[in-house]
C-alpha cells in the first residue's frame, strides 16, 4: 500500500512512511486459553464458597454473604478473564507501517491509538500457546503485546524487515 492508498491515515504517516499491513486479532470467547492454574483456582473459588453458602443461609441469613467475593473472584477468573480478552479484542485492530507498530481500540465508545516504534533495538519475540502472538520490547523497558495474530509467522517476518530498514512489501494478509 502507498501513501495514497492509506485513506485515512494522511494525519498519522509521515511522508517517509507507508502501510504494511492492517488487520484484527481473533477475537473469539475461548474459555480454555487461561492457565489451567487460573481455571483451577477459579473452580475452587466459585464451588468451595456455594456449599457453605447454601448450607448456612437458613441459619445466619444475609450473613453468609460473607463469601460472596470469594465467588466473584472466582467468576472472574473462570469466564471473566475470557469474556473482556474476547471483548477487548474484538474491538481492536493492528497496523503495521514502515517505521511503527499501531494499536487501535474502541472501548465502550472510548477511542485509543498507542503507536510504538520499531527501530534496530526492539526486540521482537514470539510469546507461547496456540493463540500466541508477538511482543516488541523497547530499551527502556516499555513494550508493546500484539495478541492472536493471524499469520503470525509471515508478521514476524515482515517486523524483522522493518527492523533492518529493508525495503517491504505490502503483505497479502492485510484484512480489514
Amino acid at each position: 500500500m502507498t501513501h495514497a492508498d492509506a485513506a485515512g491515515w494522511d494525519d498519522i504517516l509521515t511522508e517517509d512512511e507507508e502501510l504494511l499491513w492492517h488487520g484484527r486479532p481473533d477475537a473469539t470467547f475461548d474459555f480454555w486459553g487461561e492457565g489451567p492454574v487460573e481455571l483451577g483456582f477459579g473452580m475452587t473459588l466459585t464451588g468451595g464458597p456455594l456449599a457453605p453458602m447454601g448450607m448456612l443461609a437458613p441459619l445466619i441469613g444475609f450473613k453468609v454473604l460473607v463469601f460472596l467475593p470469594l465467588v466473584l473472584v472466582g467468576l472472574w477468573l473462570l469466564v471473566g478473564k475470557a469474556l473482556w480478552r474476547s471483548y477487548r479484542l474484538g474491538h481492536s485492530w493492528y497496523s503495521i507501517t514502515s517505521k511503527r507498530v499501531f494499536v487501535a481500540r474502541d472501548l465502550f465508545g472510548r477511542r485509543r491509538l498507542l503507536e510504538f516504534p520499531v527501530t534496530r533495538t526492539t526486540e521482537i519475540s514470539e510469546t507461547g500457546g496456540l493463540h500466541g502472538g508477538l511482543l516488541l520490547t523497547a530499551p527502556e523497558g516499555y513494550g508493546l503485546l500484539l495478541e492472536r495474530l493471524p499469520a503470525r509467522q509471515e508478521i514476524l517476518a515482515l517486523l524483522w524487515r522493518v527492523q533492518n530498514g529493508a525495503r517491504c512489501t505490502p503483505l497479502s494478509t492485510t484484512s480489514a
